[in-house]
């Protein structure tokens, strides 16, 4: 019996702009890699190591991690940048203790919060917080310990921070940054990582945007040493007792392919301007602007459209899938394993779209108004809380759920 795996080789997809960054392609020493992947699948021995006790290979392996990472030391993990996030949290505050966060951030951060007993201090944005914006909330609230800011975005969005890591410093708050969607950065091709500009933490997800398999990540440390033990601390308690082998030297293999082929980003970079030109051709579809002020990660494609969700389906039906859709975007990742005829086939099934009227029926979230939420609503993807549990909903955000609905949002409430 073997639904899943027959399921998924079976799929129609033909084009992948979504997450893990190796694109089901067998890049070069995936041969190898694959070839050996059971001999690999390991348990901790006397010559294999220990993630937690490392004193041999892992222990290479993490200096390597770090050198790469810009970082003063940095730990593999196998339960993805969720876990990273969780403990780097629990380490930096205390009961009572508050920090300072987007309000847009991803769900493991309130969690983490939560799990801490610390207090959340929001901040609203629609898009990325300003680091002058930041430092003003900071100013307005010196109990505040800690701060976790998500750069780049979602939308590969990200802004600069030298002023707001200068302050920090300045008044001994530690600074954690949700790096997920920019491990990359660390590479020359593009703007300085979180551990160059001097952040105390980082959490990097390489699935993400570099080939390696899902659920692989890392946290980076560029903070005093009682915060990385306390750190790698609480990542014992909630990270798995059995941690994959195959996860961490596909880690590996991830930094060592985009260090020997760094060159591809450039000629990722053309093909992408060669699909911004073809873009301009179509009237339903535009390249979306960069809020004020920051930049955009080049190797996110967000476009932006009437209808995105009608698009999408459009997409699929042609064996394209996409990273996720909003209200009024379509979020496309790319990475170094996208070849030229990848956005070929893009540009051609958008062609073929034409604009339809529908008329829909969606789900209506009237029956929550008023009442106490007994869980979380999120928007997946991203994964960001549009409710908190507890929280009582009023007009305009039954309004909002509904207008979400409607355009085919996802809306998870459990």
């Amino acid at each position: 019996m073997r639904n899943l795996y027959d399921s998924l080789v079976n799929r129609n997809e033909i084009v992948s702009f979504h997450m893990p960054g190796h694109k089901g392609k067998k890049l070069d020493g995936m041969e190898e890699f694959f070839s050996n992947i059971n001999k690999i699948d390991v348990t901790e021995l006397s010559d294999t190591d220990d993630l937690y006790h490392a004193n041999s290979i892992i222990l290479e392996g993490r200096k390597n991690l770090a050198l790469f990472s810009h970082a003063k030391s940095s730990m593999f993990l196998v339960n993805g940048s969720t876990c990273g996030i969780i403990a780097s949290i629990m380490s930096v505050l205390d009961e009572g203790e508050k920090i300072l966060v987007e309000k847009n951030c991803h769900k493991s951060v309130i969690n983490a919060v939560r799990l801490s007993r610390g207090k959340l201090v929001e901040i609203d944005s629609d898009g990325v917080s300003m680091e002058d914006e930041l430092i003003e909330k900071l100013k307005s609230d010196l109990d505040i310990k800690a701060i976790l800011i998500t750069r780049p975005n979602y939308y590969g969005i990200y802004q600069p921070i030298e002023k707001l890591v200068k302050y920090c410093k300045e008044n001994d708050i530690k600074i954690i940054v949700d790096e997920a969607h920019g491990t990359h950065f660390a590479l020359d091709s593009f703007d300085k990582n979180a551990m160059q500009l001097g952040c105390d933490i980082s959490i990097n997800s390489y699935h993400k945007t570099m080939p390696a398999f899902t659920q692989t990540a890392a946290i980076n440390f560029n903070c005093d040493d009682d915060l990385i033990e306390k750190t790698t601390d609480n990542l014992q308690m909630i990270m798995t007792s059995s941690p994959s082998y195959i996860f961490m030297t596909s880690i590996e293999y991830a930094m060592d392919y985009c260090t020997k082929h760094e060159i591809k980003y450039s000629k990722l970079k053309e093909n992408i301007d060669w699909f911004y030109d073809r873009l301009e051709d179509f009237d339903f579809i535009r390249k979306a602007p960069v809020q004020n002020g920051c930049m955009r990660d080049f190797t996110r494609i967000v476009l932006e459209c009437e209808n995105p969700s009608d698009v999408n389906k459009h997409l699929i039906k042609n064996g394209i899938y996409i990273e996720m859709f909003d209200d009024k975007n379509l979020v496309l990742i790319s990475s170094i394993a996208d070849e030229k005829k990848d956005f070929e086939l893009l540009v051609d099934v958008l062609k073929s779209y034409r604009v339809k009227n529908t008329n829909s029926t969606f789900k209506k979230y009237d029956y929550l108004l008023g009442e106490k939420l007994n869980h979380d609503i999120v928007i997946y993807p991203p994964g960001k809380i549009f409710a908190k549990k507890g929280e009582v909903l009023d007009i305009e955000k039954i309004q909002k759920l509904n207008y979400f609905s409607s355009m085919g949002v996802n809306i998870l409430i459990n």
